[in-house]
């Protein structure tokens, strides 16, 4: 795969580059090492939203923190504007339903917030005994997130792939629902029957990713 200048094995090394990128910089930092610059910029060309995204010109690169704790690229414009662009969608464009399931998760990012915020830390992770912490820790759904998200959609008569989503806008990290009814009745259906718990991140993003896939939930 061919990004600017460099040439990358595969789609993960891609991905794994950027990774390297984003550890490199603490939240709220610019992205200095020209390297690093030509490389972001090249990526950015592949973005499907790119001429939005750049608008008046790049001025630098930033890293910051998205709600969800990870590190996300950042860009200011020539006009002094910001806005975030994933890198990841410049490899792979996400699906309609991708889309979807992203802005339905978006719609509930509160609720787990709140969750983690009343538990009592330090604790064990049920599955694989690590001491945790709130910043070592995942809030997982013990009933899968795609399966509340089916039971959902389902009542409600719908296809998750032909639910509209509204496109990113400066300062959104992540899609959201166009419907605000369908999302308020998406964040009261999760509320009554979401069981959330707290996991280590290696429970959460290996042991059990790999049972949800099993059941059919991935």
């Amino acid at each position: 795969m061919q990004i600017g200048d460099r040439t990358f094995p595969s789609q993960q090394a891609v991905k794994e580059h950027c990774k390297g990128i984003l550890s490199s910089y603490v939240p709220g930092s610019t992205v200095s090492n020209n390297e690093h610059i030509e490389f972001l910029a090249a990526m950015l060309d592949r973005h499907p939203d790119r001429d939005l995204k750049v608008g008046a010109g790049i001025r630098s690169f930033e890293v910051e923190r998205t709600q969800y704790g990870n590190h996300c690229f950042w860009l200011t414009r020539a006009d002094g504007s910001r806005t975030d662009w994933s890198a990841w969608s410049c490899l792979r464009p996400m699906s309609p339903k991708e889309l979807s399931t992203s802005a339905f998760r978006n719609a509930i990012h509160q609720q787990v917030a709140a969750f983690k915020a009343l538990q009592s830390f330090p604790m064990a992770c049920p599955f694989t005994g690590e001491r945790l912490t709130a910043d070592t820790c995942d809030v997982d759904h013990e009933v899968p997130f795609a399966a509340l998200l089916e039971s959902f959609v389902t009542r409600e008569g719908l296809e998750l792939e032909r639910i509209e989503t509204r496109a990113h806008q400066d300062g959104d990290t992540f899609r959201n629902l166009a419907n605000e009814g369908l999302c308020e009745r998406w964040q009261l259906f999760h509320r009554v029957n979401a069981r959330l718990r707290i996991v280590s991140r290696k429970a959460n993003r290996s042991i059990l990713r790999r049972q949800g896939a099993l059941k059919g939930h991935p």
